[in-house]
């Protein structure tokens, strides 16, 4: 909880002796996104955000990982592999109709979806493409670990070593600024963009923290300091605005 009065430690949301990963919480939706080994898989699963109504939407068995739900709460993104093969998918929730998008690259990161809901952004060898669901069609646009679409051809990009940037698409022309120096991220998908700044893990030998960098002020602090390996710093965090909540494994 970020806005408590009173300091509290993180609290579970859902837990048993399944593993539960990868949240990511729709307000168009009012449904929370994440993975889960119950089946004997990892599948894509929903919940309400009180932990209820868990229903299961994939039986891949095909380890899946990082949804991420489409901007109007319709359909999820998410990337599934074996050790040998990678894939990227587009569920509808209402339709339960799985489309597996193809393209020309052989490796897909963490998606992010475009603002008109008609393509993703996902990491391939170094590099950020911009992947259209539809065609398959790709876009480099440039080199980085991960990227989010925060405005209409608007991306605010982590480059591993040199920090964020944001970066503008402009017809076939790219360009770019830096934003912020790098802020020691614990993993090029652990953070979150928000209206106010970046929430981010950050992990310095075996002290593992959760920080925030203002966008107002462009500083950054750390807003909750646990023990080390307290949380999962590659499995993904997703912010609720309705309760001011930050969910991570």
């Amino acid at each position: 909880e970020l806005d408590s009065d009173v300091a509290a430690s993180p609290f579970p949301l859902i837990q048993s002796e399944f593993n539960f990963r990868f949240p990511d919480y729709s307000e168009a939706a009012e449904k929370l996104a994440f993975i889960s080994n119950e089946s004997g898989f990892d599948e894509i699963w929903v919940a309400g955000l009180d932990g209820t109504e868990r229903r299961q939407l994939t039986q891949l068995q095909f380890h899946a990982h990082n949804p991420v739900w489409s901007l109007d709460g319709k359909k999820i993104a998410f990337t599934a592999n074996n050790g040998q093969e990678s894939r990227l998918y587009v569920l509808d929730v209402l339709t339960s109709q799985l489309t597996q998008v193809n393209s020309e690259l052989n490796y897909y990161g963490k998606a992010r979806w475009s603002q008109d809901n008609k393509a993703l952004h996902s990491v391939s060898s170094g590099d950020v493409y911009r992947i259209d669901i539809a065609s398959g069609a790709t876009r480099r646009i440039t080199n980085g670990s991960h990227a989010v679409e925060i405005a209409q051809n608007q991306l605010i990009v982590y480059k591993r070593g040199s920090g964020f940037w944001q970066v503008n698409l402009n017809d076939e022309v790219v360009n770019e600024a830096l934003l912020i120096e790098d802020l020691a991220l614990a993993n090029s998908t652990g953070w979150h963009v928000t209206n106010e700044g970046i929430y981010y893990f950050k992990v310095r030998g075996y002290d593992y923290r959760l920080s925030f960098y203002d966008f107002n002020n462009k500083q950054d602090k750390d807003v909750l300091r646990v023990p080390e390996r307290a949380f999962s710093r590659s499995r993904g965090m997703s912010f609720v605005p309705s309760k001011q909540w930050l969910l991570f494994t």
